[in-house]
């Protein structure tokens, strides 16, 4: 007689069969693990936008489910769920209400924000990138420079620029009038949400300028014939840095899994830097889980410095650093604001808000792979490299005693004040020194020790901040090239002759 299996056995011999197969598909990776472990509760919960300075980190997860196949599991021990969330406010809103642990934001555009947020204890562990040509300003034909930004319309009014208000947009735009010596005031600026319809306002012809992401300006530039970018963060380099907030709170009573965080984070980065089969998939990652147009994320795939631990270091912890750190980044970007009425005129102390002990902790980040960034490599000078047209000129007054080049110690401090920091921020341009004297003394006299001036303002950059000495242009022109309607004829005017110019040139 044949044993026969009740309805109740049949059920479970099939149960068990269904097991045993999503085992072997499981183990053989043809079921994705993050089916199994989406339910788990994750470490940490962290927000995201489809900026592709966030590749690491998506490479570093796998997706935005925790997984237990994703890096961030198998090398750092910890569950990370990534919520895609391009709207700042809704950001913010899920941070202070305790619904994630990460928020993003820039460095830059934090300053106007951080005295709002000090009540939640806001810290800052890291670097994830810096913009390297995903932000810029085009405009419309004839306006080739920031000079021309500003120069008022035939009819009298003022140019229109179109930006996102207190978001990285208009970190670049305050920076490059800081490197013009213009004020934010000599435009009409458009209040935009996001670069988005500030790129709607130049295509409908609503403004003449507008600060956009890339590669949005390809667009702009076929619908716009003869307009063009006129800046970007590609030379730009040290403005726009992207960071994770976390609150105090976490960080001391989940240091392992922070530190398991910024590990994951930073590997990632590096991983995609360096491999290009891991930034293919990152890209296709990012493609499916945050609804891309995958060729739009090639395009700007490179637009973006993914940090590594070594550009980390000398943001956060390196004294001797002379590029670009998060204090001055942070003390630079606020006082910008707060020029604007954006940010107030004192900020709370940078040591409030940087936590650096995660960073402290960290030792097996190690190799090339994780180095710091080199500081931009200029290739020779040429002729046409030297006359090229400037797109900033920023003019200072730097005194010198009669028939002398030697900078005195209050000069090398105006040049620190006046100039340095726009060097240091926009540090793949490279820079004409141009020196001018008044009329009195003879060309003969005037235009070799005009040079001569100039070229000791460029040894004291040199020496003191060590810039890639191919990176300047000197040029001595005596009293040939006063300014526009000054004819030399008064004390005042012979004085405000006697100047240097520092111009950011194209090339």
């Amino acid at each position: 007689m044949a044993y026969q299996i009740s309805s109740k056995g049949k059920v479970t011999v099939a149960l068990i069969i269904i097991a045993i197969v999503l085992v072997a598909l499981y183990q053989f990776k043809v079921i994705p693990h993050s089916i199994f472990t989406s339910a788990q509760k994750p470490d940490a919960i962290i927000t995201a936008n489809n900026w592709v300075g966030y590749l690491g980190l998506l490479a570093a997860n796998g997706g935005l489910e925790p997984d237990t196949n994703s890096i961030f599991y198998q090398k750092f021990g910890i569950l990370v769920k990534i919520i895609w969330q391009d709207n700042p406010q809704a950001a913010h809103d899920a941070w202070k209400a305790g619904e994630v642990d990460g928020l993003w934001q820039t460095l830059d555009a934090f300053t106007t924000e951080v005295s709002g947020l000090m009540e939640f204890k806001p810290i800052i562990p890291l670097i994830v990138d810096r913009s390297n040509g995903g932000d810029l300003c085009i405009a419309r034909p004839g306006i080739n420079s920031v000079d021309d930004l500003v120069k008022r319309k035939e009819d009298g009014s003022l140019n229109k620029v179109a930006l996102a208000v207190n978001a990285p947009s208009h970190t670049l735009f305050l920076r490059m009038m800081q490197a013009g010596g213009k004020q934010p005031s000599e435009v009409e600026l458009v209040g935009k949400t996001d670069a988005i319809a500030a790129k709607q306002d130049f295509l409908n012809g609503n403004v003449d300028a507008a600060v956009i992401w890339s590669p949005d300006d390809e667009e702009c530039i076929k619908a716009v014939p003869g307009s063009k970018v006129i800046f970007s963060t590609e030379k730009a380099t040290n403005i726009i840095y992207d960071i994770f907030l976390f609150k105090k709170s976490f960080a001391e009573k989940k240091e392992k899994v922070l530190k398991a965080f910024v590990e994951g984070v930073l590997y990632g980065n590096a991983l995609v830097n360096t491999d290009p089969l891991a930034k293919e998939r990152a890209i296709q990652i990012m493609s499916v889980c945050f609804n891309t147009d995958i060729n739009f994320i090639k395009a700007v795939a490179d637009k973006a410095r993914r940090s590594t631990y070594g550009d980390n270091v000398n943001f956060f912890l390196n004294p001797n650093f002379k590029g670009m750190t998060g204090e001055r980044l942070y003390r630079e970007s606020g006082l910008l604001f707060a020029q604007v009425g954006a940010a107030p005129a004192t900020l709370p102390d940078w040591k409030q808000i940087v936590w650096t002990k995660t960073l402290q902790s960290i030792t097996d980040l190690t190799g090339p792979q994780q180095m710091a960034e080199a500081a931009p490599a200029f290739t020779p000078i040429t002729k046409e490299i030297a006359s090229a047209p400037a797109i900033a000129i920023k003019k200072v007054t730097v005194n010198f005693a009669i028939n002398s080049a030697l900078l005195t110690a209050e000069a090398r401090g105006i040049i620190d004040r006046e100039f340095v920091t726009i060097a240091r921020a926009n540090a793949a341009y490279r820079i004409r020194v141009e020196g001018n004297t008044d009329n009195t003394g003879s060309d003969k006299i005037n235009i070799p020790l005009s040079y001569r001036r100039a070229q000791s303002v460029v040894n004291h950059l040199i020496e003191t901040y060590n810039f890639d000495p191919r990176r300047f242009v000197v040029v001595g022109n005596g009293s040939t090239n006063p300014l526009p309607g000054n004819k030399n004829a008064t004390p005042e005017e012979r004085l405000a002759n006697r100047r240097t110019e520092f111009q950011l040139l194209p090339q």
